[in-house]
């Protein structure tokens, strides 16, 4: 054999290690478990409830952070399991996935579970021509909930694509079109759906678990020709894709531009809330609406609740959430007062849409984290708990008197005074429990038991460490 094909073949085999050492190996071994109970709660956020466990991310890890499976700490997958009560029991803690979670998408990215799979994003592995890993650049990946089968689903030149997975379908958004992978194909093969698309909603945290109405992506498109939106409900396993509204279906030849604010369940059905833009000079149309729809996705004019009629008032486009207490919708937003003062409000209006009255007014800007009903001494109560300036509160909003919804003009009381990380994913409550980033540790990922926590004692109002530090963050902290 000459010199020139020895050297040929050297140059084959070191070509060889070249590409396999870029490859990342997913061998996990199995975690055991107990994996009979498959209820899910929450999904698309920093944690989600699995039968008797928790999921979550284990930390927030920046884009240039150590990504290679199997060296992952800060960031991974990890999970502990759940006591009767819904509460973490944190010397159970076990990485489940040692890779990094990471998003830059706030309103849609976090952890999903479907079928025994977690879904999740993360920062690519490629190699760039200087031999460090494409960090900018995101791929879709799943495992399952033991920790094995670990496969990349997708791959963008960006984190910005926002996605949802439902069932055995992923959908997401990019260069304007909505398309979809088939998971239960070998080769997840995208396919674009619908282009055009002017903007996309999804929603991911029903608040009654898993839910046939989840099914649904929400987009809209705009006609060229007569700048006229019409906003659409595409079902994720493709079977439905309907107008649920727009200028034509209000039977109006004025321009009529819905926008979508918030998408709520109700039962088995959707109630979405949106707001129109009315072109013409007096803007007779404008307002603040909303439409309940059933798995017909059918619209009758006439089913049209209607809130607002003015668009710059304080009961106009500001309000961004919306909540149900008994027959009554709660509408929270914010606004700029007379003294030029950035406050909040929640103002009560009936399912017919008439307003009622306010029922609480902060000093504040305030995040609404949790809204819900309570048992008491004198029968049942609707709180919040909210955050404003990093500090946790929580407030008796109002009363249950017979069946009369009552304003509780009660006093707000603190629960939790620290850092809330304001990377990626914000903080969210689940059965009673504070779950968030914190920002003055790192960012790692702590939790606070919010049932246990009494007014004016300091110490059941100290969160605690969920997961593990690296040594890093251990160093930084001392």
């Amino acid at each position: 054999m000459n010199k020139k094909i020895i050297m040929i073949i050297i140059c084959l085999f070191a070509g060889v290690f070249l590409l396999t050492g870029c490859t990342e190996n997913f061998k996990h071994d199995a975690v055991a478990g107990d994996y009979t109970d498959k209820a899910v709660t929450s999904n698309g956020g920093m944690a989600v409830t699995y039968g008797k466990y928790l999921y979550f991310i284990n930390g927030y890890a920046e884009e240039t952070a150590e990504n290679e499976f199997g060296e992952v700490l800060k960031g991974a997958i990890a999970r502990v399991e759940l006591d009767a009560d819904g509460k973490p029991k944190k010397d159970t803690f076990t990485v489940i996935v040692p890779k990094k979670a990471y998003s830059t998408e706030k309103n849609y990215g976090g952890l999903f579970i479907y079928s025994d799979y977690i879904y999740y994003s993360t920062t690519s592995m490629d190699k760039n021509s200087e031999g460090e890993p494409k960090t900018a650049e995101m791929v879709i990946m799943r495992t399952k909930v033991d920790g094995t089968g670990t496969q990349v689903i997708a791959e963008f030149d960006s984190h910005s694509v926002p996605y949802k997975v439902v069932g055995d379908k992923l959908v997401y958004i990019k260069d304007q079109a909505v398309c979809r992978i088939d998971l239960a194909g070998k080769k997840f093969k995208a396919e674009t759906v619908v282009e055009g698309v002017d903007t996309a909603y999804f929603f991911t945290k029903p608040e009654n678990g898993n839910s046939a109405m989840d099914n649904y992506v929400f987009y809209s498109k705009t006609d060229a020709s007569t700048s006229k939106k019409v906003i659409y409900a595409m079902s994720v396993n493709g079977d439905k894709n309907a107008a649920i509204i727009g200028s034509d279906m209000l039977g109006n030849e004025a321009l009529l531009t819905p926008t979508i604010i918030e998408i709520k369940y109700k039962s088995d059905k959707l109630m979405i809330f949106f707001s129109i833009d009315d072109n013409r000079t007096n803007k007779p149309a404008a307002g603040l609406y909303s439409y309940t729809y059933d798995s017909s996705l059918s619209f009758d004019k006439a089913a049209l609740v209607r809130y607002t009629s003015n668009p710059t008032s304080t009961k106009g486009f500001e309000y961004k959430s919306f909540y149900f207490a008994e027959d009554k919708i709660l509408a929270f937003g914010s606004a700029t007062n007379a003294s030029d003062t950035a406050v909040s409000k929640i103002d009560v209006y009936s399912l017919e849409g008439e307003y009622e009255y306010n029922a609480i007014t902060f000093s504040s800007t305030v995040t609404p984290y949790d809204f819900y009903l309570k048992d008491t001494d004198d029968g049942a109560a609707y709180y919040m708990y909210y955050n404003s300036a990093d500090k946790l509160y929580n407030i008796k909003l109002f009363d249950i008197t017979g069946e009369a919804l009552v304003k509780a003009e009660g006093n707000a009381a603190l629960c939790y005074s620290g850092a809330f990380s304001a990377q990626w994913i914000s903080a969210e409550i689940i059965n009673g429990t504070l779950y968030f980033f914190n920002s003055a540790l790192s960012n790692n990922i702590f939790y606070l038991d919010l049932d246990a926590v009494m007014e004016r004692d300091t110490e059941t109002q100290k969160a605690s460490l969920l997961g593990k530090m690296t040594d890093t963050d251990i160093i930084s902290a001392l």
